[in-house]
């Protein structure tokens, strides 16, 4: 969906871009300030998904908020996503492997003329 973002001295911008609507707000909360460089650094680097990264890092301070109401250590708390990223790397890797497993079974069956798999047009 389309924004219309409208600067101070009255330029007028329409944009569906989370990165273009994140880099022209201006912003002196310091995580607010993060939130904009991460959607800066995904879009320079992916060209893509600049949203999507606000809204999950969003969540995971939302989310870290609760746990620094209930007293755990902010450390702990970084901690604890350290160890989340690493699991889902973990699982990412684990099902690339499997992707490529079978692969690599279609190929074979193929090649000896047992045709197992079947690909979808």
């Amino acid at each position: 969906m389309d924004k219309i973002l409208v600067s101070p001295d009255g330029d007028v911008t329409i944009t569906n871009d989370g990165a273009t609507i994140l880099e022209r707000m201006h912003v002196d909360h310091q995580v607010a300030k993060l939130m904009v460089e991460l959607s800066s650094s995904q879009d320079d680097e992916i060209g893509d998904g600049t949203t999507g990264v606000v809204v999950l890092a969003g969540s995971l301070l939302e989310q870290a908020e609760k746990l620094l109401a209930r007293g755990i250590h902010p450390v702990r708390i970084a901690e604890g996503y350290e160890k989340a990223a690493d699991v889902a790397m973990y699982v990412c890797y684990f099902v690339i492997c499997l992707i490529f497993l079978k692969f690599v079974l279609c190929m074979f069956s193929h090649l000896l003329g047992h045709h197992l798999c079947t690909v979808n047009n």
